[in-house]
């Protein structure tokens, strides 16, 4: 919990206001995930911000469109995101993507934090190129680097 805590705490001290945080997987049944969420929850709610979930399964093959909808106009009337707190790589990658389509700058005007180290180029579907999937695990770690 603390590690998570402590990033939200540096994002908000960098300027970021709509930190939200996504598990595309529908997995809820890892020990990390109590302790990821009540870290991002303490300190959303010490800082008072809102506290923004995007929690639904969403298959594979739908989450960079998923992550791209949501980096273009928000969630359920939230504001966009200008940080993401991503449970896995499998739901880290697909903003990643994203924002690269968009033209959304890893990390000066994203920043994409994740706990998960898995491999990168088995997770995303349409697969990626080595040296892509390199660039962007660079990109997801560079975010990481901040904490």
């Amino acid at each position: 919990m603390l590690r998570c805590f402590s990033w939200v705490e540096k994002m908000i001290s960098l300027g970021h206001k709509q930190i939200h945080y996504v598990n595309y997987t529908g997995n809820f049944n890892h020990y990390s995930i109590d302790d990821t969420v009540a870290g991002y929850v303490d300190a959303m709610k010490a800082h008072d911000l809102d506290v923004v979930m995007l929690t639904n399964r969403i298959e594979r093959s739908n989450r960079m469109a998923a992550s791209k909808k949501l980096l273009e106009s928000g969630m359920d009337g939230n504001p966009v995101p200008t940080a993401i707190m991503a449970m896995g790589m499998s739901s880290a990658i697909p903003f990643v993507q994203a924002a690269g389509e968009l033209g959304i700058r890893i990390p000066e005007q994203l920043s994409v934090y994740t706990i998960d180290s898995s491999s990168l180029p088995s997770a995303i579907t349409p697969a990626i190129s080595q040296a892509a999937a390199d660039l962007s695990l660079k990109a997801v770690q560079k975010a990481q680097e901040k904490n």
